[in-house]
């Protein structure tokens, strides 16, 4: 089991990551779990099992979110190498945003 990554950074859509585990020779990709969801709902996947090496990268799709909403997002990963795969880490700290892009909320009916 490898440790959880660091805490997410979110810039608009893309959410980078460091996975936090010092460099061997044999593990250098690792399978990542990203989940997302907007402030007090449930998590939802946005990816299970992409492949990254040290610095990964993810893209949130704009027609998923709210603009001016606010949204947290943590990752976990694994090592992998051919046919081993390591444990989960735990996930990541939270990150949370607000989002600058995405559809417009929509007005209160009591307005």
């Amino acid at each position: 089991k490898v440790n959880p990554p660091g805490k997410p950074t979110i810039n608009q859509t893309t959410v980078t990551w460091l996975t936090q585990v010092e460099k061997h020779r044999r593990i250098k990709n690792f399978r990542y779990q990203l989940q997302w969801k907007q402030k007090d709902e449930s998590w939802h996947y946005l990816s299970e099992k992409t492949e990254c090496e040290q610095e990964c990268m993810e893209q949130l799709k704009p027609s998923l979110l709210m603009k001016d909403e606010t949204y947290e997002a943590r990752v976990r990963v694994q090592a992998f190498y051919r046919s081993f795969s390591g444990t989960w880490s735990e996930w990541s700290p939270t990150e949370s945003w607000v989002s600058q892009v995405g559809s417009p909320k929509p007005a209160s009916e009591w307005g």
